[in-house]
């Protein structure tokens, strides 16, 4: 899978994708909101991600980039980061050991919190009246990134 024809062929430009970066919006995020429906991109490493795009937006002639880390996504608080899939399935995993259950097998269901939409909202918003040709259309859905990264591809 090619990570920089993923990022060309989606519909953020790279002005617009550095503005959502500088707002603290993690590399998952940007991706959504590039419209970028790819779940093997998803279910690459923040670092992979990252470079990708520093790559992207180096060869799109946008100067004053660099790569950001971004601690709590100001849009998903979070909830795409891999750390945090990670934590939640090693404890899960380790309910499960300590249980003793018979079935190894388990369905992990997760509920976002209805905050991560309304900020999904409102970051939307601010960035189509600020980014010239910001996409109107609604980013990919949070939940199916979450699938593929909770599992891991």
């Amino acid at each position: 899978m090619d990570l920089q024809r993923a990022l060309q062929g989606g519909a953020l430009s790279a002005k617009a994708l550095l503005r959502a970066r500088e707002l603290g919006v993690c590399v998952r995020c940007c991706l959504r909101f590039a419209d970028i429906d790819d779940l093997d991109v998803y279910a690459c490493s923040e670092e992979k991600l990252v470079d990708a795009i520093h790559q992207y937006v180096k060869e799109s002639g946008v100067l004053e980039f660099e790569p950001l880390e971004v601690a709590g996504c100001t849009c998903c608080v979070g909830v795409l980061n891999g750390a945090f899939h990670e934590k939640i399935l090693a404890d899960v995993q380790q309910l499960a050991d300590k249980d003793d259950y018979d079935v190894k097998a388990f369905a992990l269901n997760i509920k976002l919190p209805s905050v991560v939409l309304l900020r999904e909202y409102s970051l939307l918003k601010f960035l189509r009246s600020d980014v010239e040709n910001f996409p109107r259309k609604m980013p990919f859905d949070m939940k199916d990134v979450l699938k593929v990264t909770c599992r891991g591809g």
